[in-house]
């Protein structure tokens, strides 16, 4: 259940088949609220009410990119966004592997949908000047 105003009921209905397309079965349940009765799997379940909500509660989250993906695209990239692993979140040694194994897979890996790297290339003398192992000068 993810409470609703008008504004998002409005939004679900203009937005259902593109929701309905990455996996989500929503539905209004009375006049506040949303009935949640399938989620993509890539989501936690506990991530599902923040999620739905600014995927329709944002509209300027969603309008067009220049890519040209539409509506459709912008709401995977933001759904992506919302299911991703978050700052600080501790993971096994196992889910990072599995990570970087899969991150191979998808294309423009390299970036978040926003464009943001996903890896970054540091060379030997970098860090031995980070951890201070090279006189500075």
């Amino acid at each position: 259940m993810v409470a609703a105003g008008p504004l998002l009921l409005a939004a679900l209905e203009e937005r259902r088949a593109a929701l309905e397309a990455l996996g989500f079965e929503v539905a209004p349940f009375g006049r506040d609220a949303l009935a949640v009765h399938a989620a993509p799997r890539l989501l936690a379940a506990e991530r599902v009410p923040d999620a739905l909500g600014e995927l329709l509660g944002a509209p300027e989250a969603l309008a067009p990119h220049d890519e040209g993906g539409g509506l459709l695209h912008d709401i995977a990239a933001a759904l992506a966004c919302k299911a991703a692993v978050k700052f600080g979140q501790a993971l096994t040694d196992a889910e990072v592997e599995a990570l970087l194994r899969r991150r191979a897979e998808v294309k423009n890996g390299h970036c978040c949908p926003h464009g943001r790297p996903t890896a970054l290339t540091l060379t030997l003398d970098e860090l031995d000047r980070r951890f201070g192992r090279q006189a500075l000068g």
